[in-house]
């Protein structure tokens, strides 16, 4: 069964104008807009949890007015910043109220992400021709991830809602995420395993891995299409390889360091949900070539005993592809010889982690 997180939002409201409407003033029948936000997220994921989006996390609106009697379509507001509140999760409008129209409808638009070197404001219309979000390449502090997830919503002839938990709107995020759990090797005696109180000390991190893309979002994509088909979703981003603008020294392709992860067991002898170091990366294709050997994840150990430091890798066989919209965990055996292992993650859609734990998860008898 999947959760959803309902995002309440008390006044939420995006005005706009049409021959008809004054953007804050409004005729007499128009009602103001409040937007409830829905994640198709778990509500016990590191991203998002009981109090919804992070605390001031922007989050943008575009409108387009439907008119009823010739289904023309006509921009209704641009880039209408709203912030998240620390108050169960409610946003905030940054300026006035905005109202639907008084008879007409509404095509809704909204995202969530990092536009670094954009300046979105009322004068811009919904950036159809593609716009930059960057992940962190340092995400062992919740600010960074939080930061790196790029989310996207629409509705489309969307009516006036008057009551006041407002209209739904439906995030998804475009984006895919890895997981990663460390176990202690069992060994065959404590010399060569190491416990979990060394364990936390670990470095993790993802190697060479894409870190920019750009989005595109589409006005032509219908409700049922956007909401039950995850490659409509997928086909509004691409990977941004540097170009011409970017420095000389900027280089799309990273490490990213993510949180380190120990297991810790439940009553049933299942891996805890919050035992996982998790990441937000760009869908990509990782490369298995001579120079890397297939190399994707790395663990970085300072050995208690000879306080020598040593390097545990973790490879793919094969090229291996990461999907938008999915999550891949990796649960990691660390023994005290670095050595290089070949591993193959499980992979289910970015939901509730519980209902999407694999059976592998059990804490091993001996």
């Amino acid at each position: 069964m999947k959760k959803y997180i309902l995002l309440p939002i008390a006044a939420l409201c995006l005005a706009a104008c049409s021959t008809d409407d004054t953007a804050e003033q409004p005729v007499v029948g128009q009602t103001p807009i409040c937007i409830k936000a829905v994640l198709d997220d778990g509500n016990t994921t590191r991203a998002y949890t009981s109090s919804a989006f992070r605390n001031n996390k922007i989050v943008y609106v575009w409108a387009d007015m439907i008119d009823i009697s010739t289904n023309a379509k006509t921009e209704y507001f641009n880039a209408w910043e709203l912030r998240a509140t620390n108050t169960a999760g409610q946003l905030q409008a940054n300026s006035a109220v905005k109202f639907y129209p008084a008879t007409n409808l509404l095509d809704m638009y909204a995202m969530a992400g990092t536009f670094s070197g954009y300046s979105l404001n009322a004068y811009n219309g919904l950036p159809t021709g593609g716009i930059y979000h960057t992940v962190s390449d340092n995400q062992t502090g919740e600010a960074a991830y939080y930061n790196s997830d790029l989310l996207y919503a629409q509705l489309k002839s969307q009516q006036p809602v008057e009551d006041e938990t407002g209209v739904t709107m439906r995030f998804y995020h475009l984006l895919s995420k890895v997981r990663v759990v460390l176990i202690p090797g069992t060994g065959n005696t404590s010399i060569n395993a190491y416990n979990n109180q060394v364990l936390r000390n670990a470095t993790v991190k993802l190697l060479n891995v894409h870190t920019r893309v750009k989005f595109s979002p589409s006005k032509n994509v219908s409700m049922e299409d956007f909401a039950t088909d995850p490659s409509v979703r997928a086909g509004m981003i691409t990977l941004a390889p540097k170009n011409d603008n970017d420095a000389v020294d900027y280089n799309p392709q990273r490490d990213v360091t993510l949180a380190t992860g120990v297991a810790a067991f439940d009553t049933n002898n299942d891996v805890t949900d919050d035992s996982y170091g998790d990441a937000i990366i760009v869908p990509q294709t990782f490369t298995v070539t001579p120079e890397n050997e297939g190399k994707f994840i790395q663990v970085t150990l300072t050995d208690p005993v000879t306080n020598q430091t040593h390097d545990t890798y973790f490879r793919f066989a094969n090229n291996f592809t990461f999907e938008s919209g999915k999550q891949y965990q990796f649960i990691l055996t660390l023994d005290r010889i670095g050595d290089t292992y070949s591993v193959t993650p499980t992979i289910s859609s970015w939901t509730s982690e519980v209902e999407n734990r694999a059976v592998d998860l059990k804490q091993p008898t001996n």
